[in-house]
């Protein structure tokens, strides 16, 4: 079955969130920026140092680089979602970070194999897996379910996303041209509206897709379920919580 997703809708609302929250997504960015420079430079900073310590220190660093990714893709999520965004969310799905960095590994490995084989299946797979960060955020799946979550969101929609995706370039190669200023303005305006279709394929999803079968002889679930804002809110820490009510 096709689906269909207006990307001048998605466009307008990534400019219309983009220009409510410009100063607080400015911070996000240059927070972002800020954390991939600490990465270029860790090894220069650590060169002093015994190896161990100096791959210790990548990693963490590394980590910090990951979770600041991740964080962004969140506050997008919020913002396409006309909900309120803190830069603590930038910090918030922590405990999903592992998940997120398993399921980006098995992304590079499989874009990987698909450029080898004539570059055509990479671009393909590329896209068909490319929302799995959103749905570790949105229903909290492990890597796996995540990567097959997302193939299921994109089925009958590839080609649209494929343009919308050069569109999404062609937007930030122009921001890079106005004196590299306007990628202030363009890349949070084409991160929310890639959050935004996905709620618009999402939705458009069967969601008995993406539950997980539970686990023999406890009818829970494997996976940790869906990033519960309010219960991260309630608790002040990324603690699992439920954030659901318990029965009478």
């Amino acid at each position: 079955m096709e689906k269909q997703f207006s990307k001048k809708e998605a466009l307008r609302v990534g400019l219309e969130m983009t220009r409510r929250h410009f100063g607080f997504l400015l911070i996000v960015l240059l927070t972002a920026v800020l954390t991939g420079v600490l990465l270029d430079s860790t090894s220069d900073l650590l060169a002093g140092f015994a190896l161990p310590v100096k791959a210790a220190g990548m990693v963490a660093v590394a980590l910090i680089a990951f979770m600041i990714e991740f964080g962004t893709i969140r506050i997008a999520l919020c913002l396409a979602d006309g909900k309120a965004a803190h830069l603590g969310d930038l910090f918030s799905p922590a405990r999903l970070l592992w998940k997120y960095i398993a399921a980006t590994i098995l992304y590079w490995v499989i874009i990987a194999c698909g450029l080898f084989l004539l570059i055509v299946p990479g671009i393909i797979w590329a896209i068909k897996f490319g929302y799995y960060p959103y749905v570790i955020l949105d229903k909290g799946l492990g890597p796996f379910a995540a990567l097959n979550g997302s193939a299921r969101i994109t089925n009958g929609a590839k080609l649209e996303l494929f343009f919308f995706g050069a569109l999404l370039i062609a937007i930030n190669i122009a921001g890079l041209m106005a004196l590299v200023a306007g990628l202030l303005v363009t890349i949070p305006l084409t991160m929310i509206a890639s959050a935004f279709v996905y709620r618009r394929l999402s939705a458009g999803t069967d969601s008995d897709l993406f539950k997980v079968a539970p686990v023999q002889g406890s009818g829970k679930m494997k996976d940790d379920g869906p990033f519960n804002d309010a219960a991260y809110r309630e608790t002040g820490a990324g603690e699992k919580t439920s954030g659901r009510s318990a029965s009478p």
